[in-house]
């Protein structure tokens, strides 16, 4: 108990499922029947053997269906798988395992990693059996640091050439579109050289160009009939010929009057004249009296 406690649990796990995968393996090399794990054999391969510490390593691990609690049928619901790298009690990377059992893990050669020979196991999360392992060789030390480039927006093959010439590799999902949709690590994150850039892509529709409309063609009617200038014409003429019309005759009428027309007064009758005399009267007027034209009207006159 004591040598189990200072082991630890988990690590003491993982080196023992290490030792039950090279037993496997031998088994294997000496004819044996085939480790078989319910939907078919775990299998772990690498996509390279050898790096430098910081190298991303994609791991394809295949026969896990049985990883996959029963009665599930979504992609989202599988069981997990993880890998682990010796000497490391923690996972390096883990993925959802999709119903064909088959599913690629990445993960980074730590950085505390020596020159030698380490052994990398996938494991099943939620079935131990499911396991098998694979080598990996580190060499040489640490590379620089690279800033992650932005490649969001570019098309793949810019993406690529604009990865590849900082040192960095650009992983391309399968049944990619045209143009980069989205980057992982972000752009300016600091990463060690080899570091792969995996990206997201989306297909660009472009849309056909759409014809100029062409300019209307406004047809321009002939000019109508000036109705409105003619009957404003009309309106004077008729005014100035009632104007005139009045004037004359209103002169035709006065000019008729006159010569068919003629008032005479019958003169009042005449009295006789009365003459008063005063001794303190001044001295006598003489009145004259004279025919006149207007025989209906008499004026005094003093003399």
């Amino acid at each position: 108990m004591g040598a189990l406690r200072a082991v630890g649990g988990p690590r003491w796990l993982v080196r023992a499922l290490a030792c039950a995968s090279a037993v496997v393996i031998a088994v294997v090399m000496a004819g044996g029947a085939a480790y078989a794990t319910g939907d078919g054999t775990a299998r772990l391969r690498l996509d390279r053997d050898e790096g430098p510490p910081g190298t991303v390593v994609f791991a394809s691990v295949q026969g896990y269906g049985g990883c996959r609690p029963a009665g599930v049928t979504t992609p989202a619901g599988g069981g997990v798988v993880e890998v682990f790298w010796e000497g490391i009690e923690d996972a390096v990377g883990s993925a959802v395992v999709p119903p064909n059992g088959s599913v690629e893990v990445m993960f980074s050669v730590p950085f505390g990693a020596t020159a030698q020979r380490y052994s990398i196991t996938s494991v099943c999360r939620t079935n131990a059996q499911l396991t098998d392992d694979d080598l990996f060789v580190v060499t040489g030390i640490a590379s620089q640091l690279v800033r992650v480039p932005r490649v969001v927006g570019l098309k793949v093959a810019e993406a690529e050439a604009k990865v590849a010439a900082l040192g960095l590799v650009l992983r391309v999902p399968s049944g990619a579109g045209d143009v980069v949709a989205g980057q992982s690590p972000t752009a300016g994150s600091m990463v060690r050289a080899g570091h792969a850039v995996r990206i997201t892509t989306k297909q660009v529709v472009v849309a056909p160009a759409r014809p100029a409309p062409e300019p209307a063609v406004v047809a321009r009617a002939a000019d109508p009939f000036p109705w409105r200038t003619t009957a404003l014409v009309a309106l004077a003429v008729l005014v100035a010929g009632v104007v005139s019309y009045r004037v004359v005759k209103w002169r035709l009428d006065k000019r008729w009057v006159r010569n068919h027309l003629r008032v005479v007064v019958p003169p009042a009758p005449a009295l006789d004249p009365q003459l008063t005399e005063s001794d303190s009267a001044p001295p006598m007027l003489v009145v004259r009296i004279q025919p006149h034209e207007d025989a209906g009207i008499h004026i005094l006159q003093g003399g």
